[in-house]
């Protein structure tokens, strides 16, 4: 089975994540606090982290992960630029994860994905994994 996980990420040296929700409006999936231990262990986080993340199964299609994972940033763009005035270090990501590694999927994008990685100021990780 394929899987393709499309996340989006804010990372922030000043805000707390539940600053972060009140800004935008919208519950994160996920929430990371600033020099916290995690479970399982992993590096220590250098800012606090707020997280959405959409899957999409049995899919070849990166693109149909974007859609998805865009529907859910749609609820907040305008907010977003709020945030921004809040905290202009704020770091945005979007994160791909495929698994299997051998899958054959399209990593084709829309124009329209592009722009809106542009658009939240985002960097973009894609990454094929077997776990």
């Amino acid at each position: 089975m394929i899987e393709i996980s499309a996340n989006f990420s804010i990372w922030s040296e000043l805000l707390r994540p539940d600053e972060i929700t009140h800004i935008l409006q919208t519950t994160p999936d996920q929430t990371v606090l600033k020099g916290k231990d995690r479970h399982p262990p992993r590096m220590r986080p250098v800012a606090n982290g707020w997280h959405i993340e959409c899957c999409v199964c049995d899919d070849v299609f990166v693109e149909n992960a974007f859609l998805k994972l865009f529907s859910r940033l749609s609820l907040f763009e305008r907010q977003y630029a709020e945030l921004l005035k809040t905290d202009d270090g704020i770091e945005s990501t979007f994160f791909v994860l495929i698994t299997p590694r051998i899958a054959d999927v399209s990593l084709w994008m829309s124009r329209r994905t592009v722009e809106t990685i542009s658009k939240f100021g985002g960097t973009l990780d894609i990454v094929f994994s077997d776990d």
